[in-house]
């Protein structure tokens, strides 16, 4: 089973009640469909890609019969000629005009196994001089069949029809790596965002606290239950707890603003999100993921594409570097008249044989030297594709090694958060019985904040790491599915 996403679109439906609201709310999901379909990111990816469809789909072009009109209308000529004239034995300067029009309609087709173009055309031309006597000539080729080329054996159709494929199935998954790409980037802002609450909430919580705390420390104080350096250290902690609401809320905000710029939300637009509650999977195995990257991973079309390029100029040089050849072949029928109809009549037949040569008989090893280059180029990219190969793969492992050990802290951290959880609330019940001072407490409500910060941050790496194997991979493991384009 394959997933489909289909990138280029317009927006999703649920936004649309959503943004006359006060604040959005997403879950991670939910911000990773719009990203995709309104972000800025998104949209340079998809025109990127448009733009490598249309250049495919020339190139599909290209490989049809081709029709073609070419034409002048209208060429008016007024200038000032050299005549001889006999009687006078001189040369003497005359002002003539003339009007020209032709007219051309030919067909084309490129042979991809020769190399060369088969061509059919037919032709018009009138020429009228202006003078003593104005005089009009008509000139015509009915038909013309002819064929072009090369000699020195290097074919470009050949090679383009090896090129192009490779250079459009790369600009297929290079679309989805970029639309994946997305996602990552949208995890990124989604829990930057998600820390930022968390700490905005902890802050809050405390500063409650700290209010009760303070509260109850003026009751004590009275009752000499507590001493006025402890009342002060409540306090202090209430200020600082304040502060902290502030700083936090200031981040928060901050972070909300980047996450809605991030998915082109109009400005304003209060976000808030939903926080997953666990993780994707449980566990991803590498093979399985090297696998998938092998298939899918857009460096390996580059690679091949970078190849195929260098072995075609290898092919290039080495059969051009001693000459350059052409033939031009050609048979039809031609006429000339002073009128239309004339012109059409008795044709005569036209025969026409074109071989050009071009051979370099000193240029001081210039050809030789592009033929040396263009081997050792090809050297070097296929070892870069290998380094390149090599690297990618060692992402992925990295990646994986990294997922799936997230996944102990994350299991780790979720359960310090209840343990930490315990220790606050017993230590803050031990400080209102008298039992503890204030500073056992600080400690147990900054190891809470520290907990819970860590587990939030747990799930980031988490959910950071398996998007970011999606990407490399182009396969969802969590609904066990291939991601493709839809068009």
């Amino acid at each position: 089973m394959k997933k489909r996403w289909k990138y280029v679109g317009g927006m999703i439906c649920w936004m649309a009640g959503a943004i006359n609201l006060s604040a959005i709310e997403l879950n991670l999901p939910q911000a990773i469909r719009l990203a995709n379909d309104s972000s800025i990111e998104a949209f340079r990816s998809q025109n990127l890609y448009l733009s490598k469809f249309w250049e495919y789909r020339n190139y599909r072009a290209r490989r049809l019969p081709g029709l073609t009109l070419n034409m002048v209308p209208m060429q008016y000529n007024r200038d000032i000629v050299k005549r001889y004239v006999s009687d006078l034995d001189r040369d003497v300067y005359r002002t003539q005009q003339s009007l020209y029009s032709y007219g051309n309609l030919s067909v084309t087709q490129n042979l991809d196994w020769t190399g060369g173009t088969f061509y059919i055309d037919s032709e018009i031309g009138f020429f009228r001089n202006f003078g003593q006597i104005t005089t009009n000539q008509f000139s015509t080729v009915p038909i013309r069949v002819g064929y072009s080329q090369s000699l020195v054996g290097y074919n470009p159709f050949k090679w383009e029809r090896r090129i192009e494929p490779v250079k459009f199935e790369l600009a297929q998954k290079e679309l989805i790596y970029n639309m994946e790409g997305v996602a990552v980037s949208v995890v990124s802002y989604f829990f930057n965002l998600a820390l930022a609450v968390a700490d905005c909430e902890q802050a809050e919580k405390y500063e409650e606290v700290c209010q009760k705390l303070y509260e109850d420390g003026l009751e004590k104080v009275k009752q000499h239950a507590l001493s006025k350096t402890e009342l002060l250290t409540l306090e202090l902690a209430l200020i600082e707890a304040k502060n902290a609401c502030i700083t936090y809320e200031n981040t928060r905000s901050k972070a909300a603003f980047a996450l809605a710029a991030y998915l082109n939300l109009p400005q304003g637009e209060d976000v808030r999100i939903q926080v997953p509650e666990g993780i994707p999977v449980d566990f991803i195995f590498r093979e399985k993921a090297l696998y998938y990257m092998r298939e899918n991973h857009p460096v390996y079309r580059e690679q091949q594409q970078k190849i195929i390029e260098a072995q075609q100029n290898v092919d290039k040089t080495r059969k051009e570097r001693f000459m350059e050849a052409n033939i031009d072949l050609s048979v039809g029928f031609n006429q000339v008249a002073d009128e239309i109809g004339s012109a059409y009549r008795r044709p005569m037949q036209q025969d026409m044989v074109s071989v050009g040569v071009k051979i370099p008989l000193v240029d001081w090893g210039i050809r030789k030297g592009n033929y040396k280059m263009a081997q050792n180029n090809l050297k070097v990219v296929e070892s870069a594709a290998r380094q390149e190969v090599l690297a990618v793969e060692e992402e992925i492992i990295s990646t994986v090694n990294d997922y799936n050990a997230q996944i102990q802290v994350w299991q780790a951290s979720k359960r310090a958060v209840e343990l930490a959880d315990k220790v606050y609330r017993e230590s803050l019940e031990r400080f209102r019985l008298g039992r503890d001072d204030v500073n056992v407490l600080w400690e147990g409500m900054l190891k809470d904040k520290e907990a819970r910060r860590n587990y939030v941050s747990a799930l980031y790496a988490c959910w950071l790491s398996f998007y970011k194997i999606r990407q490399m991979t182009f396969f969802d493991f969590q609904d066990q599915c291939l991601i493709h384009i839809e068009e």
